[in-house]
């Protein structure tokens, strides 16, 4: 049965409760969690985003000829990619893994971290195929409207979590979340708000202590784009590491939440998935 950490339902969701919820899950599993987060989401990130600042950079009279031939639509589309190729190949394994040992943990079955990582990579695939659905029509979205890209940003925010927890393939991950967020958006939406405002705030001092480090905002940027800025690849990757597991943690929390509260108590529905 799911413990009271994370029992309520749907109508209980608060930003205080992700929160207290995501923590205590992650106070359970801390060394497992951070250890994945950074090998598998913040360390891949790290070098992914410097290799894409070296690309960009020697790339850059191609990229002006493409800006003056299509404009906006380069950029957007160039954007795109490096952040789908970026995400998918660390950090949809990190937050898959992290919502898989956080569920069990919320369910009481106390998986062995192998067993976790293993199912997690089995459907890294399908997670990949998942994520490139969900990024590209929330891109699009932005793009158009703005408003249509946050709603499904906020309704396919739980996808990979079902995957994880309920065996569930791509499409049927993005239906499963919309169900579980309906309703309730608002607050997930508020929810995602107040994290993305926080690791804005931790990206802003990381990165003006870095540039403080390195002689300048400038300097900082040309190591970036020309060099192997190690010091600041190191703070990326423990900084990012942290905001994975805890991001992870949250959500993972919040899908108990809202699986419990509009299903009902799963010990004995996930027996066979987590056996």
């Amino acid at each position: 049965m799911a413990t009271s950490a994370t029992g309520g339902g749907a109508a209980d969701i608060s930003v205080a409760a992700a929160f207290s919820n995501g923590f205590t899950l992650l106070g359970r599993r801390t060394g497992e969690i951070v250890i994945v987060a950074v090998l598998l989401g913040s360390l891949p990130w790290a070098i992914l985003y410097t290799l894409s600042q070296h690309l960009l950079t020697h790339l850059d009279g191609f990229l002006n000829y493409l800006h003056l031939a299509f404009g906006f639509w380069q950029g957007a589309a160039i954007g795109l990619i490096i952040g789908v190729v970026i995400q998918a190949i660390g950090i949809t394994a990190a937050f898959g893994f992290i919502a898989r040992i956080a569920i069990a943990a919320a369910d009481n079955r106390d998986e062995p971290v192998a067993r976790s990582l293993d199912v997690t990579l089995r459907r890294y695939p399908a997670m990949v195929v998942m994520d490139l659905i969900r990024e590209i029509a929330t891109w699009i979205g932005l793009v158009l409207l703005i408003v249509p890209g946050l709603i499904l940003s906020v309704m396919w925010s739980l996808a990979a979590p079902a995957m994880v927890a309920e065996g569930l393939g791509p499409i049927a991950g993005l239906r499963r979340s919309a169900y579980l967020t309906r309703d309730v958006r608002w607050r997930v939406l508020g929810l995602a708000l107040v994290m993305g405002i926080v690791d804005a705030v931790g990206n802003y001092l990381l990165r003006s202590v870095a540039g403080d480090f390195y002689g300048g905002k400038a300097e900082l940027a040309r190591a970036i784009s020309y060099e192997w800025p190690i010091w600041y690849m190191a703070a990326m990757t423990v900084y990012r590491g942290a905001a994975i597991a805890i991001t992870g943690s949250v959500f993972a929390a919040l899908y108990v939440q809202l699986r419990n509260g509009k299903d009902g108590p799963q010990s004995d529905q996930l027996a066979e998935v987590f056996a």
